[in-house]
Formats: C-alpha cells, structure tokens, sequence
C-alpha cells in the first residue's frame, strides 16, 4: 500500500522550535530538508534517542560500507521502503558499489560475493521470520565476528522501522534525492 499523500506533512524549517532546529543540523542545513527529519523532529524526544543509534549504524558500524548497504538496499526493498531506497542509492554508490550491484542488492545479489549474498539472506530471515536460521548462521560465523553480526542484526531492524515509519507516515522522496542531496 502507498498513500497519495503524507498523513501528517513534513515540518517546514521555518517553523522549527529552536530544539527542532538543533536537532535537525540548523534551519539551513541539508539534513534540515529531508522530509524524514523534518517528519521526525515533531517528535524531539524520540529523535533524540533515535538519531546516536541510527548514526553509529552509518557512521560506525562494523560492517564495511559495501556490505552495510547491500543488508541495507535489500532490507529496503524486501520491505518496499522506496523513500530509504532512494537515499541508499546514492550512499551505496559513494560507497563504492556500482548500479549494477545496486539493483543486485535490491534482488536475488547475483554477481556478489558468496559472503555478500549470505548477508542478503540473513536480512530476508530476520524480516520473515525475526531470525536467522542455524545454516545462514553458520556461514556468516565463518566470515563475521559477533560485534559484526548485532551490527547487521541492529541494521536490518532499524530499517524495517524505518521502512514503517517513511510508509505509515506517507514521507514522500524528496526532488534532488538521487542526484544533489549530500548527508553532513
């Protein structure tokens, strides 16, 4: 199911609360236009605890970029998240992946690495079934270390959430997502 519109519109930055506004990187800033935050900054105190969270998830996680955002393109797709798609696209290509591995993460992960197909797996469980099955275990074992596994346990539940979020809410892509937006 889509919505033709959101269920409750993005906040303009002008209209920003000064906390708003912080949270949000300034009234200016590039992250201030996205319509994810500016959905997300009506409800200050869960963008709060949210945002260190989602953060070391880009910013930290143990999982190379390459294989944080196949796990991420494809937890996206299986889950229709075209709002999160859209952004990843782009993040996936600076980090390095081309578009033909870009459409492959959003499918079957043809013409990736065995490893990098067992990831994709491992999120096709986890959003199925809420767990990975010994076999897929097994394998990623072999090639991940623990803090490597809750990385991509924490990555494909927050972007479930997130895919929940940006489709009950109707947060609509912005216009310069896949060609200007750049996260700071």
């Amino acid at each position: 199911m889509k919505l033709k519109s959101p269920r409750f519109p993005p906040l303009e930055p002008d209209k920003f609360t000064d906390e708003q506004a912080e949270l949000a990187g300034g009234r200016g800033s590039p992250r201030s236009q996205l319509n994810i935050v500016r959905t997300l900054v009506q409800n200050p105190a869960l963008y709060r605890s949210w945002m260190p969270f989602a953060m070391h998830l880009i910013a930290a996680s143990t999982l190379s970029a390459r294989e944080r955002e196949i796990v991420i393109l494809h937890t996206c797709s299986i889950c229709q998240g075209t709002y999160d798609l859209a952004h990843h696209k782009v993040i996936a290509q600076r980090a390095g992946l081309t578009d033909a591995e870009i459409e492959s993460a959003k499918g079957d992960g043809a013409g990736l690495a065995p490893s990098e197909r067992t990831l994709m797996e491992a999120a096709e469980e986890l959003v199925s079934t809420r767990f990975i099955a010994d076999a897929t275990w097994d394998s990623l074992s072999k090639h991940y270390t623990h803090e490597q596994l809750l990385d991509l346990i924490f990555t494909v539940g927050n972007y479930v959430m997130m895919t929940m979020l940006t489709r009950t809410c109707g947060v609509s892509i912005e216009e310069n997502a896949e060609s200007g937006w750049k996260p700071n």
